[in-house]
């Protein structure tokens, strides 16, 4: 039998909830009082609800935004530099013309000796790859 990620996130975190909720007052049919069960994704509380959906229970499922702030950063992937990603070689040439633009103390590849050897587009590329990775810093 193979062991699929879904299996593995229902042993290691649904099994638990439903063990946990079990243990209050939803096995009784005849206990009357509400309980409120607060869990971290809509996923959670389908499947609890679809498990106990036999019982005689009613069930509410609402979702209560925080306002918390989720993952960041933009687009996933590496960024975008002139319009698109760069290659390897194209990163690594241009973190070497960055690296050489800091110990200068220059903010433009066409200010170091031997620049004039770059395409435009590999002046762009650097200059604006640059540029971010100061502002990053």
């Amino acid at each position: 039998m193979d062991i699929t990620e879904d299996m593995v996130i229902r042993a290691r975190e649904y099994e638990d909830l439903l063990q946990m909720f079990g243990q209050g007052s939803i096995p009784d049919p005849d206990d009357e009082r509400e309980v409120t069960f607060r869990v971290f994704s809509l996923d959670q509380a389908t499947i609890i609800a679809e498990l106990y959906a036999a019982i005689p229970h009613a069930f509410e499922l609402r979702h209560v935004d925080f306002n918390l702030p989720g993952p960041g950063g933009g687009e996933p992937g590496r960024p975008a530099v002139h319009g698109r990603t760069p290659t390897n070689k194209e990163r690594a040439k241009a973190k070497y013309w960055r690296d050489k633009m800091t110990a200068e103390g220059v903010g433009d590849v066409r200010d170091l000796p031997r620049a004039g050897k770059l395409t435009d587009e590999e002046v762009a590329m650097i200059n604006e790859s640059y540029q971010r990775a100061i502002a990053a810093e």
